[in-house]
This record gives structure tokens, sequence and C-alpha cells, in this order.
């Protein structure tokens, strides 16, 4: 089987324009910096940033190491930083090496030249990956059974540069506030296009560099950068993170792709360290698209309800935290890309991912008016707790109790509760932008929406929950009572006037 040099060998699928093109690693680094990639063939959705972010890290670092500043070169410009990158040894650009002594892409030299300790044999490249599908939910597990070698390159790089904790032996990457963390993606971006994106967020790093080592204690002149070209045995002491480049790209765990029949299969081996000491660092490593909570001095870890417009209110408007590299780059741009793959104990809550727009108005209020735009959002979070809370629960839990006294404090109402949230949600960020002024959307028109939507629900409610006939009347009249009469109890000095359902 051809050895498949990611220098070489063209295996990674990409659209440009209407077309799949498949390149060598120095072919795609160039089509990115002339800004003609569209999208990467072949990577799923969690494995994009993973992949995105290696591309970025270890171009500015062969911009770097040149002394350039530039991110459009050619591929034979590419070529030659990158193979000058790895040391001068082409099999750390080679997806399979037979000489386990040398090492092979994100795989570390294994200087006893056996792997016999290696017993766990992986036959597909999704059993490689990070994504916990034991129980084949939604995901089915191992089902890559004619996996093409890109696959292959994205679910390694998946789980060596976003791999969190998974069983004694097997640990996370640095990059992440433990184990269960995870490293999300928080940034700026002009368009949805990857070329785009690259020539802003690398320039930003090789820029970056020199203050973002000495901000992370990194070194700040030859430090280690490819962390998978040094013999790693897996055991104490880990490396430290003042031997390391601050764009470095790890490798957390002992794995070795071998060919199997014709085929490619991973053998991996657990270890009694994590690859780099930064346990006591609780993620705050640098890391270009993952902001940092200034409080808690972690980085930002996204839990299963994902990307909603409290946790984007408060990367982006609360400051509370810290904002990514990334997220500087280009405060001007239309869109803000937010995505992360969310793990639990033993299981997976999801991908996670939105792409907010950012007018032009609400650019000029973030550069100029943030904490006015900062107060106006908290406030509507805090209308939004209220009208959940003190208004849409208690008029559902009175419905459903069919307008009997003394009624249950239960989950009954989650469900509409929870659509309202998702109305509230799909809305939140456009009525505070505002019109082409940047006012946000007016108190009482903002009131009217939270007030539409809620009502919206508890006619859902009203038409779907089941209520016994003969009290059916009773339980809607009761429930209409204690919406319209709680909202205007929490609202009536911002009301302009009750009205006849005030």
């Amino acid at each position: 089987m051809d050895p498949i040099d990611l220098l070489a060998s063209p295996v990674l699928r990409v659209r440009v324009g209407t077309s799949i093109r498949v390149t060598t690693l120095p072919d795609l680094l160039a089509l990115l910096g002339s800004d003609q990639v569209e999208g990467f063939v072949g990577a799923q959705a969690h494995q994009e940033h993973a992949f995105y972010a290696f591309l970025v890290q270890v171009a500015a670092l062969a911009l770097q190491r040149a002394g350039k500043a530039e991110p459009t070169q050619s591929a034979e410009f590419w070529h030659a930083e990158l193979i000058g990158l790895s040391g001068g040894s082409r099999s750390a650009w080679t997806l399979v090496e037979p000489d386990l002594t040398k090492p092979a892409f994100l795989q570390p030299p294994v200087l006893d030249g056996t792997l016999a300790d290696f017993k766990n044999e992986l036959a597909t490249p999704d059993a490689l990956d990070i994504l916990v599908t034991a129980k084949n939910h939604d995901v089915k597990s191992a089902r890559m059974v004619a996996a093409t070698p890109d696959q292959w390159v994205y679910a390694l790089l998946t789980l060596q540069t976003m791999g969190g904790f998974s069983g004694r032996g097997n640990y996370g990457v640095a990059r992440m506030n433990g184990g269960f963390g995870n490293r999300p993606l928080v940034a700026f971006a002009p368009s949805l296009r990857k070329g785009q994106r690259f020539l802003i967020d690398v320039a930003a790093l090789v820029r970056e560099h020199d203050a973002t080592a000495v901000d992370y204690g990194y070194s700040l002149r030859g430090g280690a950068a490819l962390l998978w070209l040094t013999p790693w045995n897996g055991l104490p002491p880990a490396q430290s993170t003042t031997e390391l480049d601050p764009w470095f790209v790890e490798v957390c765990r002992r794995v070795r792709l071998t060919t199997q029949a014709g085929g490619i299969q991973a053998r991996m081996r657990p270890t009694t360290a994590g690859r780099v000491a930064a346990g006591d660092r609780n993620g705050k490593m640098g890391d270009p698209w993952t902001p940092i909570d200034k409080k808690a001095e972690k980085a930002l870890t996204i839990g299963g309800s994902g990307f909603n417009y409290r946790v984007v209110q408060q990367l982006l408007l609360s400051g509370d935290y810290q904002p990514a590299l990334c997220m500087h780059a280009s405060l001007d741009a239309p869109l803000l890309l937010l995505s992360a793959l969310v793990r639990g104990q033993g299981t997976t809550e999801g991908f996670h991912e939105r792409v907010l727009p950012i007018p032009p108005n609400a650019s000029r209020r973030l550069n100029d008016d943030r904490t006015r735009l900062a107060e106006d959002s908290k406030g509507r979070i805090d209308d939004v707790a209220l009208v959940r809370n003190k208004v849409l629960r208690p008029a559902i839990r009175a419905l459903l109790d069919a307008g009997a006294s003394g009624g249950r404090l239960d989950d009954r109402p989650d469900r509409w509760v929870d659509a309202f949230e998702r109305r509230v949600d799909s809305a939140f960020f456009i009525l505070l932008w505002g019109g082409p002024e940047g006012l946000g959307e007016p108190d009482a028109g903002w009131l009217a929406f939270l007030k539409g939507a809620a009502q919206a629900e508890l006619e859902s409610a009203i038409g779907g929950a089941p209520l016994p006939t003969v009290r059916r009347a009773k339980a809607i009249a009761s429930a209409e009572r204690v919406f319209h009469g709680g909202f205007y109890n929490q609202f009536k000095t911002r009301l302009p006037e009750r009205g006849a359902n005030g």
C-alpha cells in the first residue's frame, strides 16, 4: 500500500468553486492562501474545526520559521517549510510509516520498534474518532469500512487535537478545561469561505506570536511545534509549556496507523500521563479560538444547551470572557462563528454550531458603544426570565391544573417553556441589533414580541394539553387570567397603557 505522504500524495479532497479537487497538504495551503477553497470534502461537521485549526497553526508556524507574514504562498514554499518544520523528516507527514522508530503523521515514534503492547485495534476511522457511539444512537459506530485516506486524517486530527478524557490511560488535550471540557470555535469571520478565514487567522497568529508566548509562558523562539516528532513513552513527566511554541500542534494519545489486508487500521496504547503538563492551567493555553472565563480563570466549556442566546451574550457582550485571538482578528466581520462538540462522562452531548450575522450597525455598536449594548442585552435576558418564570410557566400550570387551586410545582410546563425559549433564541439578536441606526427594538416593541411569543406557547398548550372536558373552559380562563395579569404586574411601568387584555 502507498505510504500516503501528505506532502506528495494527493488525498485531501476540497471544494474549489463547483468542483472537487484532490490535493496534497502544500497544495491545499496554497489554495487557501489564494482564497480558492469553499470547503473540505469528507470531513464531518465536528471534524472541520480540528482540521481548519491544524492548517492555520502549521501555516503560522511555517511562516514564523521563514520570517514571513503573508499567508499567500506557493505550494513549493509550503512543501519546503513543512519539511523544515519537521526537522527534515518526510515520515512525519506520512500517514502510515512502517518504520515504527520514525514519526508518522500525528504519531510519535515507538523506539522499541514493536506494537506488541498496543492492544487496542481499530479498523475504521470513526472508531478512532472522539464521538462516543458505543450504543449506536444517532451516529452508528465503526461504519466506515471503506474509508478514504483523508477520512483517517480527519479522525486522527480530531482525536489528537480535540480529544478529552475517555477512561483510565486516555488523557485529553491541554487546550481545554478538564477531561470533559471541549475545544470550541469562537471567531469572527468575513464569510463561511475557508480561504477568507485562513488569510485573516494565519496573519493574526503570526502577528501575535510573541505576545502570546509572553502572556502564556511559552518559548519565544525555538519551542517544540509538532509534538509527534519526538518519542513519547506515555510516562511522566509531561512536557513543560515553557518548551513549546505558542501554536504547537498537540498529540494526546499514543497511536500508530498500520496496514492490514490492504487497508489502514489504528493501534493504540494507554499512557500514565498527558503529553503536556498543563493540568493547573484549566485550559488557559492561548488557543486562538477559545475565550477565557475571567472570574473562574478557565477556558470556555460549552454545555449541552450549546450556543443559545444567553451564552452568546456572555461571550460577546458581558465582559466576563477574555476574547479569543480570532475574535479580535476581524471585529468588523459580518459573521460570528461558534461550534463545539460537547462531551459528558461516557457520552457525547451533541455537536453544537451557530452562525450569528453581525450587520454593519451592530459592528459599529460593538466597537463604539459596547457598554450600552451589554446593558441592553442583559436587561432583555432578565425580561425573558421574568416572562418565562413569572408569566408563562404559572399560566401553563394553571391550565394543566384545570383551574384547581394549590396546583403542583413540577416540570409539566417545560415542553412549552422550552419552545418559548427557542422562539426568543431565533429573534434575540435580530431585535437587539435593531434598525439601520442600531438603536435596537424600542422597548414597547420588544415587550410586544415577548408577550406574543409567550402567548403563542400558551395557545399551543391550550390546544395540545389533555384537559378534562368538564373543567376545560375554567382551565383556559384561569390560565389566561394568570398570563395577562402576570405580564402586566411584571412590566406595568414599561407598558404604554394596560389595554383590554393587560
